[in-house]
């Protein structure tokens, strides 16, 4: 099982999974990354190595989508906050599996 860290990247582009070798688009933003180099990972490697951080990631995406498309309305719309509370649940669901186990 490997180490991965959360990174704020500024580029956009295509980049390699360090794990799988498939390819991925990304966005400027929140990436995962192997922990002691600069090699990205993909969503579904991630999602396998490590599950908090990758729910930690769909819900910081998420967050800033929001913010970025809707920072001129006073109140998002309903969509959009429940998208929002989805991947929060999400992330307090995979905080509390983790929790679970490392008590055993």
């Amino acid at each position: 099982m490997e180490s991965l860290t959360l990174r704020i990247c500024d580029d956009a582009g295509t980049v390699t999974c360090a794990l799988c070798g498939l390819t991925a688009t990304h966005r400027p933003g929140p990436r995962l990354f192997l922990a002691d180099s600069d090699n990205p990972v993909c969503r579904e490697c991630a999602r396998k190595n490590e599950p908090r951080l990758a729910d930690l990631l769909d819900l910081a995406s998420i967050a800033e989508k929001v913010g970025r498309s809707q920072r001129h309305l006073l109140t998002p719309p309903m969509e959009c906050l429940l998208e929002l509370a989805r991947a929060a649940d999400n992330y307090n669901q995979s905080t509390r599996r983790q929790a679970c186990v490392s008590y055993r």
